[in-house]
């Protein structure tokens, strides 16, 4: 079932609302307008993200720092997790650009 397109208007005896029906112009710049927004969401930016900025590298110095109430082994475990991880998304970036 198509529903109609358009403004809407009070014609009806039991007083309920009716939608005006749109030309078939109309619908097609509806529709154009449409696939262009969801074309930019879906497919993301159209140039090559910028490098990350020196601020939002990660680095493994200040996810250690924080944890000084852990034992040795502890902190060695958490290392080789963060060199794991480090290796496995080498590359990757958001559809923003960001790291």
């Amino acid at each position: 079932m198509e529903l109609p397109l358009g403004n809407l208007n009070t014609s009806d005896a039991s007083g309920q609302v009716l939608p005006k029906e749109t030309k078939i112009s109309d619908k097609s710049s509806i529709i154009a307008t449409l696939l262009a927004q969801s074309s930019r969401h879906l497919f993301g930016p159209t140039s090559a993200p910028a490098l990350p900025l020196k601020h939002q590298v990660v680095s493994i110095e200040a996810l250690i720092s924080k944890l000084d109430y852990l034992k040795p082994d502890e902190v060695a475990l958490i290392k080789k997790a963060f060199q794991f991880s480090d290796a496995a998304h080498l590359g990757q970036y958001r559809h923003s650009g960001e790291p």
